[in-house]
């Protein structure tokens, strides 16, 4: 909205659900510190929808945007371990990580009111699909296919083979993409909930 002085409303949501599969590896250089990195392959989704109007024209538009990507998410991170109970281990992580576009897609669609020059509504219902990733033909943005940023997490393990954490990741890069005179920013944050098996 800062961008665009013409979207009067906007709401941007989570999908339902995203979800992810990945391995991790852990090299200890003691039993307190270690230096860990994982390779994760993400689904995510998201919803913005906004109203449009120009001003000193009789016309709105609603535009209602459904997005779908997919990713490969590597962080590196240095992991401290501390022993809070018989078999149960406090993880506390903090690195960078990588994330690298592999698909996506975007939906959108737009329904657009005027009022002609006799006083009546037109209306008009307009549907696109683009690429998620570095489209030029995307709704005002698409997005870059590469971010980095702060990777920061927690975990407790269980008799030394159960993992329950969370993670969040807070991106660096504006990730927004856009070949227009105005530049949109955006910034991608992530947080997760994980379950794991230690082999």
């Amino acid at each position: 909205m800062d961008s665009y002085s013409e979207i009067t409303d906007l709401n941007s949501s989570m999908g339902l659900a995203g979800m992810g599969l990945g391995v991790s590896v852990k090299f200890n250089l003691s039993s307190f510190i270690g230096l860990g990195t994982e390779l994760n392959y993400l689904r995510n989704s998201g919803k913005i929808n906004m109203a449009v109007t120009a001003d000193g024209k009789p016309n709105v538009s609603n535009v209602f945007i459904k997005n779908s990507y997919r990713s490969l998410n590597i962080p590196v991170y240095v992991s401290f371990g501390f022993n809070v109970a018989n078999n149960v281990r406090w993880n506390v992580d903090g690195g960078l990580y990588f994330d690298f576009g592999t698909s996506g897609s975007q939906k959108t669609t737009i329904y657009n009111a005027t009022v002609n020059d006799l006083g009546q509504l037109v209306t008009a219902i307009t549907n696109l699909k683009t690429d998620y990733y570095d489209n030029d033909k995307a709704y005002l943005n698409s997005y870059r296919n590469f971010d980095t940023g702060l990777h920061l997490a927690t975990s407790i393990k269980f008799m030394d083979k159960i993992s329950v954490g969370l993670r969040s990741q807070f991106g660096f890069r504006n990730v927004a993409q856009s070949n227009g005179i105005v530049k949109p920013t955006s910034h991608n944050i992530r947080l997760f909930a994980t379950i794991g098996y230690v082999l």
